[in-house]
């Protein structure tokens, strides 16, 4: 299929054209079609999408447009989806993310963006409750400026990035309600514990993949309610005394594929 022809289709409800050859949307693709509120566009060549296409659709929920072509996203690519509640732009070779451009979606709850090739952030709507931008090639996160004040976001996957030791005290501070950071596979070398400590509601942290070697006392600060801790396939060698202090309601720890010969009587002592 090259083109989807779908004048007169006016009770369409779900649109399926995954895993064909379609390298464009043009304008006026999705004409009348109120009702439609699922499209899965995925696995085709897609390279471009006219600005706005998607602004018919007046009911539309779940945007599929992963393993696509796609470079840029456009200031008005999406325009203002007000009903959209999950996009998939996973696998595509985005590099370039006009700033404002998904900030518009005010319902948005999932966005997935992994498999890309981003390397800056860019504004978010503050309706989401999931972000997942691993596998990409951001570097740096400033402090305070990346992040509006969000009361929604629940999960945030910036696995497999180039992080390195980049995470400054406060860079996720206006992350009011994050649970769940995955910050594994991006070559850490110590634990970025200043970077999260404001997180009250954090409680799932995954460092797996990574380079820590050495874990001093209270490596994690002060988290209370972290549940779950991962640090495996790391070159963990050296645990010191009270190392996991402050975690106070740990309940999972992974510490396998590492260089542990011992763990000394005190390393969970302040739990």
């Amino acid at each position: 299929v090259h083109q989807v022809p779908l004048h007169n289709m006016t009770g369409l409800k779900i649109l399926n054209v995954s895993y064909n050859t379609l390298e464009s949307i043009p304008r006026n693709t999705f004409p009348k079609l109120y009702e439609l509120h699922t499209v899965d566009l995925s696995h085709n060549k897609l390279q471009s999408i006219w600005n706005g296409v998607f602004q018919s659709l007046f009911s539309l929920r779940f945007l599929n447009l992963s393993h696509n072509d796609m470079e840029t996203i456009k200031g008005s690519t999406f325009g203002a989806l007000h009903t959209l509640l999950e996009m998939d732009l996973s696998h595509n070779r985005i590099s370039d993310i006009n700033k404002a451009s998904l900030a518009r979606c005010a319902s948005l709850r999932t966005l997935t963006l992994r498999n890309n090739s981003i390397s800056q952030l860019f504004q978010l709507s503050l309706s989401l409750a999931h972000l997942d931008l691993s596998q990409n090639a951001i570097s740096l996160i400033p402090p305070l400026t990346t992040w509006p004040s969000m009361n929604s976001l629940l999960s945030l996957d910036l696995s497999h990035n180039l992080l390195g030791d980049s995470l400054e005290r406060g860079a996720f501070s206006n992350l009011l309600t994050l649970q769940r950071l995955n910050l594994g596979g991006n070559n850490i070398t110590r634990p970025p514990w200043e970077s999260y400590i404001s997180l009250s509601t954090l409680q799932y942290i995954y460092l797996q993949d990574n380079q820590l070697t050495h874990l001093n006392r209270g490596a994690f600060g002060r988290l209370p309610v972290v549940f779950e801790l991962n640090l495996a396939n790391n070159n963990i060698h050296n645990i010191s005394e009270r190392a996991f202090e402050g975690l106070l309601q740990l309940l999972i720890l992974n510490l396998t594929s590492n260089n542990i010969t011992s763990i000394p009587n005190g390393a969970f002592q302040g739990q």
